[in-house]
């Protein structure tokens, strides 16, 4: 045979073989897609074929142009159409073969559209003609596309979607998503299209159009193939999945490791399973917990789960609820029954399960519906006992709104539903008032407050008077923002009417959007009426209750205004009574005081409670600017009531502390000035209305006839008690004699007019530096002898300016100091304090201080009068002082004249003894004189020079005694023009330690001076120290023995006094003479005995000295071992000094 016979008996067997493998698998199942898809795919490669023929066998150019486009066509059809049969025969349901299927045949709409127009048209799109091109025979179909999108398509269609095709191959091959049988096809077919790969490599060396002739035999071959093998497009396989799917049970298998394997249509209806996805993957555990959420009953399939996975090889039965578990209607459910069975082998190998699925809803519902029969009737009845508790709630309304809430709870129940509102309408505010909220999460429903002009449901129902039926709120134009924001979603509203009058809404609510009955509407209409009949009988009551207890409330306050003038008192009952009427946190009575308003008695409504601490702090707050409070300020100016429902919204509320969300004032007016201020609030935003307001001014009435006639009888006490406080003040003044006494009586009197803890009575010192403690009452809180410098703390500075000074917080005054001996403990207790100074003709005399144990306002009455007390003290006090003065002067100068009358005997007497002694010592020197004389005249000659000696030394001793005599005497005369000034006392004692320097040495003596550094000059006369110093160290030579030592030592005693000691060692002082060592010719026994020269008036002369100095002398010794004497002389004044 020839190679051209050959070549048209292979595309005779091809094109045949192709037309029997599409006539067999359109047969096996005509209106399967699959099938048809595949039909159509064969029909492309056999027209492929044939024109491969023709183009291969002719000689005519126009011939093969047109075979060429017809093969290129086809070409370019069979890429998608072999895609979409892939997908439709191995996954028809997947929904990658949903979004697939679109775009593919639209390409496929495409390449057939443009390759008609093309060929009849010859626009040249997919084909341009030139006959050399096809004067060779065959032309590839890369070629062929020649046009201006032929070689976009032929990229596409031809060349991407044949070189892709293994990856959907190669997919259904490995997925365990698809069954074992399909995925074996998919491996003979991946096996096929590798071989038809290796045709086209180069070392077959083809020709192109036997190679495109051989690529549908293999084609053709694998088709075939997996349809002997696989059965893949057997009616068979197709008639048994038919049967399994129509049959009115659930079938369901699952393997040795309780994996599904499949699972009939009736499952797949009623079970969550996507069998695609779910095949091989899904375990009866798994597709339990999916049907748990959608069951009533998920505990028992819980159960059931385990016990399966843990007994396999056993028998079960279990009966499902599917549906939403929280509706009670039988409708939307559905009754399954499920049973399990183990399957086995013939050698009893456990191989998995199968189960079945029965519907039993039929007979579910049945029986509801005989069960719902029951309940309707028992319906009706509880409808009716619900009404008639309704109608008996209104009959006892002693607890109203406990009573609305166990009824919303009823109908909560009655309804099925999830949530019921009560709402109030109030006339007056045009508002509703949320009163009860039933159900979990519904609690915010009472905090709710809608504006006068924003949408609710209740103000809804009040415009319309109609029920209003909303199946979701969020879509509802009548529901608030705030509303939505609550659990319920679906809402049955009904508007509450009597007496023609909208008393309030009803409102049953539920989670879940929903429609609502004829049924339920009117049911809902019937209660509502029945509970607004009740409402509003339980208003009339209230109203009628609230009428008597205000009256009742005002009564008392009336009758209290007439038992008693206290004005305190009858506040507390005012506030009292208000609480029982007007309930609040806190209420405030504040009056008028020039700008500001002075909170003078504040009320807790649990005054049995602790305070809160935002109510501590506001107790700390008393005084309060008119016009920095807009509360106070608009009341003070329009002189009527304030009610401000909810502070957080209103602009003009002032927050002080605390949590004040509602707060209610009332002005109190005389005339056309207000003159108090009665004020109530609550820690609950919108609580007082427009009923309060009337209620407060009705007592703001009897609260303001209360504060006239307090004032009245309080201005009348007090002027009573201002008289009294003077008469006790007058009397105590003509009574007593003492001035500690007149200070008790007239403390005690100011005590009692300011009802003052305490009144301290300071009167100036004798030096007119400080105040001192006199008197205070009560006598035991404040001791005696305390003084306050002047201008030091309160009571220093108004005994200083002689001004009254009044301090509110003494504790926050910076005027207040403290001195030492005050009792701290006791002043801490003091709060608010007025100081007021005694003054008299004469000048400041005193202070008076009171103190009070509360913050307090003096008035202007009260501090005049206080002043006027003072002032006649004062005067009392000045008098007083003027008599003790006068019989002081009487006294004295009678005692004047007494010690000068003795201290005249006592001066004759000195005078007679001094004359005596003066004399004595005279005659002594002056008779050796005169004995010395006569031997000078008629002794021997030789002893002349001797009683010229002694004549010498008689002669000396009478010229000191002279002199110190006259010394001593011209210090008594000079003393009172004695002339002090600073005096450097080192400088003294060195001049006269260094005159008697060689002195000391020529007997024998050590004298040393140790001065103090730095000393302070001394106030004295340098002459006058000149001759102390002179007089004590020449007693201390005298007096002292050879190889003695005398110390002269000057330091700093203290910061007034300079310390001047005189020590020796030498022959002491016996302890008996030292009181007369001062006496004037006293030279005691031992140197009377002794030849120590001396005059007996030194030491005299130094004491005199001493005391002209205001100073001190000290003198010690001991027989034998020495003297000291110490002089104590005061330092210079500062301002005197240099």
């Amino acid at each position: 045979m020839t190679s051209t016979s050959i070549f048209y008996l292979s595309a005779f067997i091809i094109i045949s073989i192709e037309l029997v493998l599409m006539m067999y698998i359109l047969m096996l199942q005509p209106k399967q897609r699959s099938n048809q898809l595949f039909a159509l795919y064969m029909f492309t490669l056999t027209v492929s074929s044939y024109n491969i023929l023709v183009v291969s066998t002719t000689n005519d150019v126009a011939s093969i142009f047109s075979a060429s486009r017809a093969h290129a066509l086809t070409m370019l059809l069979s890429g998608p159409l072999l895609w979409l049969l892939l997908f439709n025969a191995f996954v028809p349901q997947h929904r990658l073969t949903r979004w697939l299927s679109g775009p593919l045949l639209l390409l496929l709409g495409v390449v057939l559209l443009v390759g008609v127009l093309d060929w009849l048209t010859g626009i040249g799109w997919f084909f341009r003609f030139d006959p050399a091109q096809y004067a060779g025979g065959y032309v590839p179909v890369n070629r062929v596309l020649n046009g201006r999108l032929g070689p976009i398509f032929y990229t596409l269609c031809i060349s991407l979607f044949n070189a892709l095709l293994i990856l959907p191959i190669g997919w259904f091959a490995l997925t365990p998503l698809l069954p074992e049988r399909l995925r074996r096809a998919a491996w003979v077919l991946l096996l096929f299209f590798i071989f038809v790969l290796l045709l086209y490599l180069p070392w077959f060396n083809l020709p192109p159009a036997l190679r495109n002739m051989l690529t549908p035999v293999f084609a053709a071959a694998g088709a075939a193939w997996v349809v002997s093998t696989y059965r893949f497009f057997s009616p068979m396989q197709l008639a048994m999945k038919q049967v399994v799917d129509t049959v009115t049970i659930g079938l369901l298998v699952f393997d040795e490791q309780l994996v599904l394997v499949d699972a009939n249509a009736f499952s797949l209806r009623h079970l969550p399973i996507q069998l695609l996805q779910d095949k091989q993957t899904l375990t009866f555990g798994d597709l339990l917990k999916r049907l748990m959420p959608d069951v009533a009953n998920g505990a028992e399939l819980a159960q059931l789960a385990t016990a399966v996975r843990q007994y396999p090889e056993q028998s079960y039965q279990q009966e499902i609820v599917v549906g939403d578990g929280r509706l009670a209607e039988s409708a939307v459910k559905t009754w399954l029954l499920l049973a399990i069975r183990p399957v086995y082998d013939n050698n009893r190998i456990f191989l998995g399960l199968s189960c079945s699925l029965e519907d039993l809803t039929v007979e579910r519902r049945t029986q509801a519906y005989i069960t719902e029969t029951h309940k309707t009737i028992e319906q009706s009845a509880y409808n009716q006992a619900l009404l008639n508790d309704i109608t008996q709630a209104a009959i006892s309304p002693e607890d109203f709104e406990t009573t609305l809430s166990v009824l919303a709870s009823r109908l909560v129940g009655l309804f099925a539903a999830d949530h019921c509102y009560i709402s109030l309408w109030d006339e007056v505010e045009q508002n509703s008032r949320p009163t009860i909220a039933y159900g979990e999460g519904t609690a915010p429903y009472l905090t709710v407050r809608r504006e006068v002009d924003e949408a609710s449901i209740t103000a809804a129902l009040q415009r319309s008077r109609r029920v209003m039926a909303i199946e979701n709120v969020l879509e509802s134009p009548f529901v608030s923002s705030k509303a939505r924001s609550l659990p319920s979603r679906a809402v049955l509203a009904l508007p509450m009417i009597a007496d023609e009058k909208f008393v309030g809404a009803l409102i049953i609510g539920f989670k879940e959007s929903r429609a609502f009955t004829t049924e339920e509407i009117n049911l809902g209409v019937q209660i509502a009426r029945q509970l607004s009949l009740a409402i509003f009988k339980n208003y009339l009551l209230a109203a009628e209750k609230e009428q008597r207890v205000l009256l009742e409330a005002l009564q008392a306050a009336s009758q209290t205004l007439t038992s008693t003038l206290d004005f305190e008192q009858i506040l507390d009952r005012i506030l009292e009574e208000i609480g029982r009427v007007i309930p609040y946190d806190m209420a405030n009575f504040a009056l008028v005081e020039n700008d500001e308003a002075v909170i003078v008695r504040r009320r807790h409504f649990a005054a049995d409670q602790p305070l809160p601490d935002e109510a501590r702090a506001l107790n700390e707050i008393d005084r309060l600017q008119i016009q920095q409070m807009a509360t106070m300020r608009t009341m003070y100016e329009t002189k009527r009531p304030l009610l401000i429902s909810n502070t957080t919204k209103n602009p003009a509320w002032q927050s002080l502390v605390g949590k004040v969300k509602s707060w209610l004032g009332v002005p109190l007016v005389v005339g056309d000035t207000p003159i108090a201020f009665l004020m109530v609030d609550k820690y609950e935003a919108n609580f007082y209305q427009r009923r309060h307001e009337e209620w407060l001014t009705a007592f703001a009435s009897q609260a303001t006839l209360a504060l006239q006639h307090a004032r009245l009888f309080t201005e009348i006490q007090r002027r009573v008690t201002e008289l009294e406080a003077l008469s006790t003040v007058s009397a105590a003044l003509r009574s007593s004699e003492t001035v500690p006494v007149i200070l008790q009586a007239v403390l005690q009197a100011m005590v009692d007019i300011l009802s003052a803890r305490v009144g301290v009575a300071f009167l100036l010192n004798e030096t007119g530096t400080a105040v001192v403690s006199q008197a205070s009452y009560p006598t035991d809180f404040y001791d005696n002898g305390i003084a306050y410098p002047l201008g030091v703390g309160i009571t220093g500075h108004v005994a200083q300016t002689g001004q009254p000074y009044v301090s509110l917080n003494i504790n926050t005054d910076p005027q207040h100091k403290t001195v030492p001996g005050e009792p701290i403990g006791s002043l801490t207790q003091i709060r608010s304090t007025i100081a007021l100074p005694l003054i008299s003709e004469e000048g400041t005399l005193g202070v008076i201080h009171l103190g009070l144990d509360k913050v307090y306002e003096f008035a202007d009455d009260e501090i005049r009068t206080l002043k006027a007390m003072c002032n006649i003290v004062a005067n009392g006090l000045q008098r007083l002082y003027v008599m003790q003065t006068l019989e002081a002067r009487v006294a004295s100068r009678t005692y004047d004249l007494e010690t000068a009358n003795e201290r005249l005997q006592e001066l004759d007497k000195l005078k007679t003894k001094f004359i005596a002694d003066v004399s004595h010592e005279l005659r002594t020197p002056i008779a050796n004189l005169s004995i010395y004389i006569d031997l000078l005249q008629h002794g021997h000659p030789d002893k002349q020079a001797h009683y010229i000696t002694v004549l010498q030394q008689q002669a000396a001793r009478l010229t000191d005694l002279v002199n110190a005599t006259l010394g001593l005497s011209r210090l008594e005369i000079g003393a009172p023009n004695l002339e002090l000034r600073p005096v450097a006392l080192n400088q003294v004692v060195e001049e006269i330690l260094l005159g008697h320097q060689a002195r000391a040495e020529g007997l024998g003596l050590q004298i040393t001076g140790q001065f103090g550094p730095d000393l302070p000059l001394v106030w004295g006369n340098q002459t006058q120290l000149s001759q102390l110093v002179n007089n004590l160290v020449a007693n201390a030579i005298n007096y002292n023995l050879a190889g003695g030592r005398i110390v002269v030592e000057t330091f700093l005693h203290s910061e007034s006094l300079v310390c001047l000691c005189v020590s020796d060692d030498g022959i002491g002082i016996d302890e008996e003479e030292l009181p007369h060592l001062f006496d004037r010719f006293y030279r005691g026994q031992r140197t009377g005995q002794s030849n120590i020269p001396g005059t007996g008036l030194g030491l005299a002369i130094v004491k005199e000295i001493v005391e002209l100095h205001q100073g001190q002398i000290e003198v010690s010794s001991k027989l034998d071992e020495g003297t000291q004497f110490s002089v104590y002389l005061p330092v210079a004044p500062s301002e005197e000094r240099p």
